[in-house]
């Protein structure tokens, strides 16, 4: 279940979500969240994240939105509710806006995963190859019972397939294979996108690509900051974008 963890200034009639990346919790929200007095601002750690609990079977993002519907139902109402997610969190906002459009008077997604990057072809036949090995070591522990999945995740999985535990690997799995670009032409909550020019993990590309399917988008390019210093020391550039666009909004 979502757990919140952190609420600030709760009769404010603006009400803005956070919802952080894979592998964070609220924490990493907390420095820019704190820098809107004048909104209510409700930081939670998603299930599996933190402290909140683990998922009992392997979720998607319709799951993490189904969930965040069932807590902002027991919440007050607020005038106007804003999602701002990070990486993974836009994953689970786009899909909460795509299922509950009524529910979100805006969106804003700050280095937003959810597309599938552009790959070579030599990429695309090392991904092929190192998936048919997989299956392959899994016939094996299978027959002979023994451990070599786990010694092939440890060297060819991402570091955040590696460092995921018990359920939540299979979760990682499922939620970095949905593809959101169809549900994103679907969608006309009006949305602001923010990329860091160095972003590797979530590169700018994929915020303009979001903005050509999302028909009632903004984007902006930050320089100079990656997939996560621009929580950090671009702090003040987010503020300044994300106050403007709630004012004219």
């Amino acid at each position: 279940m979502l757990l919140k963890i952190k609420k600030i200034n709760p009769l404010k009639s603006t009400r803005l979500v956070w919802l952080h990346g894979w592998g964070q919790d609220h924490k990493s929200f907390v420095p820019l969240a704190n820098m809107f007095e004048d909104c209510q601002n409700i930081l939670v750690d998603m299930a599996g994240f933190g402290i909140a609990k683990q998922p009992d079977q392997p979720w998607g993002t319709a799951d993490y939105a189904n969930d965040l519907a069932e807590f902002l139902s027991n919440e007050k109402k607020a005038k106007k509710t804003y999602l701002i997610g990070h990486s993974f969190g836009c994953r689970v906002a786009l899909r909460y806006t795509y299922q509950f459009p009524d529910k979100i008077d805006g969106l804003i997604l700050i280095a937003a995963a959810g597309l599938k990057k552009k790959r070579s072809l030599a990429f695309k036949i090392k991904a092929f190859f190192l998936k048919s090995l997989a299956k392959l070591i899994s016939k094996i522990d299978k027959i002979f019972k023994t451990n070599l999945k786990q010694q092939y995740a440890n060297k060819f999985g991402s570091a955040d397939y590696r460092s995921a535990k018990g359920i939540m690997r299979q979760v990682f799995v499922k939620t970095i294979s949905e593809d959101l670009s169809e549900i994103a032409t679907q969608i006309k909550t009006k949305t602001l996108l923010i990329s860091g020019e160095k972003d590797q993990e979530t590169p700018p590309e994929f915020g303009q690509r979001y903005q050509k399917l999302l028909p009632n988008s903004q984007f902006f390019e930050l320089p100079n900051f990656d997939h996560y210093s621009i929580l950090t020391t671009g702090k003040y550039q987010l503020q300044n974008l994300i106050a403007n666009f709630i004012k004219n909004n």
